[in-house]
């Protein structure tokens, strides 16, 4: 029986001086795939926010040098929607209502109700309609260039 002992004792030492530094490597390995798993979370959360169709290059006209919101002037306090003057709008930088939506972050169903006064943009989408008042045609073309958006 002793002999029987020391050669399970032996062979438990040996079978664990092979385990244990698989053992760390396992753990290495379950710590890169959790990091990894973090990043993929955080590029789908950013692919949702850009498939949406948000402009995210018309924001610097909102906020300062350091990402801090400027103070609303007068014109963007006094912004108030009115349906004819978002079609007007749509139609001087000769947009669709499709490209007009990626522009605004929003569906292009959604545009049709504003310009058919079913509904009311919320605040944020007023903002939003205001920076894009203030565009040309060529900028609104190529920030739609900017977010892949097909300008049919």
């Amino acid at each position: 029986m002793a002999l029987n002992e020391k050669i399970a004792r032996i062979s438990r030492r040996e079978c664990r001086s092979l385990i244990d530094p698989l053992k760390v490597q396992i753990a290495a390995l379950r710590k890169a795939v959790s990091e990894m798993k973090q990043e993929r979370d955080g590029l789908k959360r950013q692919l949702a926010t850009v498939s949406k169709g948000t402009v995210r290059s018309a924001q610097p006209r909102l906020q300062g040098n350091q990402g801090e919101a400027l103070p609303k002037s007068a014109d963007e306090k006094k912004f108030r929607f009115a349906a004819s003057r978002l079609r007007q709008l749509r139609e001087r930088l000769e947009l669709s209502r499709r490209e007009f939506a990626v522009l605004v972050g929003s569906g292009e169903n959604t545009v049709w109700k504003w310009e058919s006064k079913k509904a009311v943009p919320r605040e944020v989408f007023m903002q939003k309609i205001a920076i894009v008042s203030g565009l040309n045609k060529r900028t609104a073309r190529q920030l739609l260039e900017q977010h892949g958006a097909s300008t049919e």
